[in-house]
């Protein structure tokens, strides 16, 4: 029992002198894969947004609530989860407790 409580001390102390490098031959790699998939997402949620607008426009235009609502769902979920994944990064650096700047 004394093994871990021992165990469990050292670990909740800390190891000291421990800093994350990002500097191995694969991440240039997985930051272009990231990027462009950030990308990717970005650019199909615009067109969703975009779809979203039309529908919702139509849905005005030809006085259907269902479309309108379907429309304006598109729209509000499309811009949430673009905001998410554009700030997903600094939200990642920000709770590992990377420097930002």
């Amino acid at each position: 029992m004394s093994n871990l409580i021992h165990a469990a001390t050292t670990v909740a102390a800390g190891v000291p002198d421990i800093a994350p490098s990002f500097d191995g031959p694969w991440m240039p790699t997985i930051q272009n894969i990231t990027g462009l998939a950030l990308g990717t997402f970005l650019v199909i949620l615009i067109v969703a947004v975009g779809i979203g607008v039309l529908v919702w426009i139509f849905g005005k235009l030809s006085s259907s609530g269902r479309a309108q609502d379907v429309g304006i769902s598109f729209v509000v979920w499309g811009i949430v989860a673009a905001a998410l994944i554009a700030g997903a990064a600094s939200l990642i650096g920000w709770g590992a407790g990377l420097p930002l700047f």
